[in-house]
Parts: structure tokens; sequence; C-alpha cells
């Protein structure tokens, strides 16, 4: 099981991703589109990992009635997609001092930097979603994801 500090340091890295993609896709699109904003499908942002990390919190599991069992699947799932999510972002040069190294660029190569970022973040969210998404899918009812979808287009 990962330690609360790596999930906490994972989560941190997927939120400034996901961020940083957000308000790229936003600009790069003229505005919003698609559900939930931002032309993301269903289980992308917004939020750390969209509709599959949500369905990793306590309260979203207990508003779309998920039983133990249940809990207990979807809590691997978002362990099992904190983990690749971790990997996925190593792989792709992102490290601990990433965004401490944007500080000391010109503006103009901290623009470069972080559209590269931005579009390396948004190819992993997706790859991510792809795979997981399904996996979700299957955990929950039609019921349960339904809910989780409002919840998540909501966030």
């Amino acid at each position: 099981m990962l330690s609360r500090t790596r999930v906490v340091s994972v989560a941190i890295i997927i939120a400034v991703f996901v961020s940083g993609d957000l308000l790229y896709a936003q600009r790069s699109r003229g505005g919003r589109s698609g559900p939930g904003g931002f032309g993301m499908g269903p289980g992308g942002p917004p939020g750390m990992g969209g509709a599959v990390m949500l369905a990793g919190n306590p309260a979203v599991q207990k508003e779309i009635d998920l039983d133990r069992d249940g809990a207990e699947k979807v809590g691997k799932l978002t362990e099992s997609y904190m983990q690749e999510a971790q990997s996925e972002w190593e792989k792709a040069g992102f490290g601990r001092d990433t965004f401490s190294q944007l500080g000391s660029l010109t503006p103009d190569e901290r623009a470069a930097k972080q559209r590269e970022i931005a579009e390396k973040s948004g190819a992993i969210m997706t790859r991510l979603q792809e795979k997981f998404v399904p996996q979700l899918k299957e955990t929950l009812s039609p019921s349960q994801y339904e809910r989780l979808q409002q919840i998540h287009w909501q966030a």
C-alpha cells in the first residue's frame, strides 16, 4: 500500500498537471466544451484523476450507496491509478524538481515548458482514463456510475 505522504505527493502532482492542462485546453479551444467543460470526456478532469479518484472519496462512496465490497474494489482501483500515474509522470521526465526549475527560466522558456507539461500531462491523463474508467464502470452499477457522473460534473 502507498504511504500517505506518497499518495498526497502524487495527488498534488496530478492536481497541478490537470489544472495546467485545463487552463491550456481552455485557452487553446477558446472556452468550455463537452460534458464538464474543457473538452474532457466522461472520466477525465475536473479534479485529480477525474471520476476514478472521485469514486475513492468516502463521502462520494456514501452518496452513491457503495457497499463495503465495492468500496474495497474502488480503493484498489484508485491505488492502482495513483501508482500508474506516478510511473507515467516519472517516464515523462517529471520529477520533484520540475516546478522549482520553472522559476529559473525566462518567461518564454517557462511558457514553453508549461505547454510541454500540459501536453504531456494531457496525454497521460487520457491514457489513464481510457484504462481505468472502464474498470470503474465494471465495479459500479449503472445507477451508481450515473450518480458518480453527476457529482463529477458538479465538481
